[in-house]
């Protein structure tokens, strides 16, 4: 079970690069007649921002994955072994960022329809994702300063 909560916490922070830019394609800004006082106001930007306002949890969740992911590495220990054969595969997260992350953001925002496509298809990729440990394929880490070597 922690083992795939591991794989879970790495794979919404494979997805932060989505939230960014979920956020920045549908966040919507009040009109010049918004006032800063009133409670209607603030409630219609609320609700008018749904979608901005989950992808900004998220991407606070990918940090909080990120910082645990940190934290369970602080705490490996080294155990011996002889490395045979190395080979990077850096290339992956482009792979992933192209295959994945940028064809997602081509979804209609305003479709409800397209809404749920896109909620299904993250949770069939995310179990995709856990169930093959494609968990290295992760441009956040990456964008990081992370290495991957098999």
């Amino acid at each position: 079970m922690n083992n795939n909560f591991r794989k879970i916490n790495l794979y919404i922070l494979s997805l932060g690069l989505l939230f960014v830019f979920l956020i920045i394609i549908t966040i919507k800004f009040p009109n010049e007649c918004f006032d800063i006082k009133d409670f209607g106001d603030w409630k219609d930007i609320l609700l008018l921002n749904i979608i901005p306002i989950i992808c900004l949890i998220m991407l606070f969740y990918s940090f909080f994955a990120y910082k645990k992911f940190e934290f369970d590495l602080k705490g490996t220990t080294d155990i011996p072994f002889s490395v045979t054969k190395i080979e990077s595969i850096n290339y992956e997260h482009l792979t992933f960022l192209a295959t994945y992350i940028i064809p997602l953001i081509s979804f209609d925002f305003e479709s409800f329809r397209q809404m749920i496509v896109l909620g299904l298809l993250l949770v069939v990729m995310g179990v995709i994702y856990i169930k093959t440990d494609l968990f290295y394929a992760n441009p956040s880490l990456a964008l990081l300063g992370f290495y991957i070597y098999i």
